[in-house]
């Protein structure tokens, strides 16, 4: 092989590696390179900057009710963005309503109705409480009720409606009703029909909530 030939080749092969390095190059900075995909809360963040509140927490804010003011109704429009008003109504009347006000009459109001009211002992008020509140204790068995047992189709909606009933019902009844010491067993269960409207309301929102505002990661802390 002659040197002219040799030379040739080196300057062809010299061309080549410069060219491949080059295309390389332009393909790496090229414009028509697509960015990574956007998840679903850099959508969202996108599509609706409204939904997510970014305003800095100042002293000034604090002090003239703005921030808590703002950063309220943004949240209320970010709830109602999320949800449908029929979510929201759910979730305010079980656990403003059922939960929220029922629950706590449970709780505050056992101990001063047994011991002020019908005048029981501290042994007696054990043992009655521990009736009263026994349906914490017995979520698993209403959870299967309802998931075996549908009423009209639903699995969830009538049961929150008898739920809230007789939860109400109970606790009016023991408002209203003048007892004596003697009836302190049928106090101690209507406080525990009231506590099972109270748990059953609670388990079955969180069944209906959880793959709802899972499905929204939007609506996530």
């Amino acid at each position: 092989m002659s040197a002219g030939e040799q030379e040739r080749r080196q300057r062809c092969g010299s061309d080549g590696s410069a060219n491949s390095t080059a295309s390389t190059r332009s393909a790496a900075t090229s414009p028509n390179t697509s960015p990574p995909p956007l998840g679903p809360l850099e959508r969202d963040q996108r599509d609706h900057p409204d939904w997510f509140y970014n305003e800095p927490l100042t002293v000034k804010g604090l002090l003239t009710l703005r921030y808590p003011y703002q950063s309220f109704c943004h949240y209320l429009r970010r709830l109602n963005g999320n949800f449908t008003p029929q979510f929201v109504a759910l979730l305010f009347s079980g656990y403003f309503g059922i939960k929220g006000s029922l629950f706590s009459f449970l709780t505050a109001g056992l101990l001063p109705y047994f011991k002020s009211y019908l005048h029981v002992t501290g042994a007696q008020y054990q043992d009655y409480s521990t009736i009263a509140l026994s349906p914490w204790g017995m979520k698993a068995i209403f959870g299967t009720v309802s998931d075996l047992l549908p009423i009209g189709g639903y699995h969830k909606r009538y049961y929150l409606v008898i739920a809230g009933v007789s939860s109400a019902t109970c606790f009016t009844v023991l408002a209203a009703a003048d007892l004596t010491p003697a009836f302190a067993p049928l106090a101690a269960l209507l406080f525990a029909a009231a506590a099972t409207g109270v748990v059953i309301v609670d388990l079955l929102l969180e069944g209906q909530y959880v793959p709802t505002i899972a499905d929204m990661r939007a609506a996530a802390a």
